[in-house]
């Protein structure tokens, strides 16, 4: 995995995995000290799929926290909304999230 300049030091991450016929999200954390944080992902597509939670994250350790999976044969976009035990609110997204409401 490559972290983009300016989320190394957040404690979620998003990976995205497009294939031909469908695309697979996870969210893994990756925090680098010991916190709990809430999280919301959204998928959009030809239908909306959303999940939500509150996880208790070890320092310096990967965890696979959510796997889920969509059609990609229609635009789609991903949100991962995240909220961190500092209030640090931030999102990441991917796809086309300007032409799928």
């Amino acid at each position: 995995m490559v972290i983009p300049d300016g989320y190394a030091d957040h404690a979620l991450q998003l990976e995205v995995k497009r294939g031909v016929k469908d695309v697979e999200v996870h969210v893994v954390g990756l925090s680098p000290k010991a916190q709990q944080v809430r999280y919301s992902l959204e998928l959009r597509g030809s239908s909306v799929s959303r999940h939500r939670a509150t996880v208790s994250l070890p320092g310096n350790s990967r965890q696979l926290l959510s796997t889920m999976r969509m059609s990609a044969d229609q635009p789609w976009c991903v949100i991962l909304t995240v909220v961190e035990a500092s209030g640090r609110k931030y999102d990441l997204s991917e796809g086309v999230c300007t032409a799928v409401r």
